[in-house]
């Protein structure tokens, strides 16, 4: 059976797994990257970032993200029409959504007083334009997106801790602005990011 473009059914499920085998030979294992959080060491392994996304420490206000994509569909909707490479990685590069790796310090500032945090799912502007390469495993390539603090515009997972009650919001009358507090009573007082006048 081939497909529209002349590949071999067979033969694109055989290089998926073969990238796939490759990629868990070349992955380290649990705890085996130094210097993250357990979340992100566990989203690492989850949605297959390569180790080489780990090779490098953002700086300033930068952000780097490993997209992932919000629904993991083949075909169009509910139907039964297979969606081509091209369609579906197209998909993919669009979704706003994936994994927080990396930060600078500027960011991380900013972010964490915002309750956002490296190894969060986080939300992001619609195409991000820079694509960082950081690994060639099997003859496909895996980035890294590009993004500034400010492009950053939500983490699911501090919406499940404002659910579960392990933070919340506060006014604070004093100085007249919203602030999370944690469990443990710490306020994060929010940093707003850098944007330049010509954004």
């Amino acid at each position: 059976m081939s497909t529209p473009n002349g590949g071999s059914i067979v033969t694109f499920g055989k290089r998926v797994e073969s990238v796939a085998e490759e990629f868990k030979e070349r992955m380290a294992p649990p705890g085996g990257i130094p210097n993250i959080s357990p979340l992100l060491d566990a989203r690492r392994r989850m949605y297959a970032i390569p180790d080489g996304a780990f090779d490098l420490q953002a700086a300033f206000n930068v952000c780097l993200v490993h997209q992932v994509p919000r629904f993991m569909k083949d075909t169009y909707g509910d139907t039964g029409i297979l969606m081509p490479d091209t369609a579906r990685r197209r998909v993919e590069e669009e979704t706003p959504r994936g994994i927080l790796v990396s930060a600078g310090l500027a960011a991380l500032d900013t972010l964490r007083s915002n309750g956002i945090e490296p190894g969060h799912m986080v939300s992001f502007i619609r195409q991000a334009p820079w694509r960082m390469p950081v690994a060639n495993i099997g003859g496909a390539d895996f980035y890294l997106i590009i993004l500034r603090d400010g492009d950053i515009t939500g983490s699911e997972d501090l919406r499940v801790a404002l659910a579960k009650g392990e933070c919340r919001i506060e006014y604070q009358r004093d100085t007249a602005q919203h602030v999370y507090v944690d469990e443990k009573g710490e306020r994060w007082t929010p940093k707003h990011p850098f944007i330049s006048e010509d954004y």
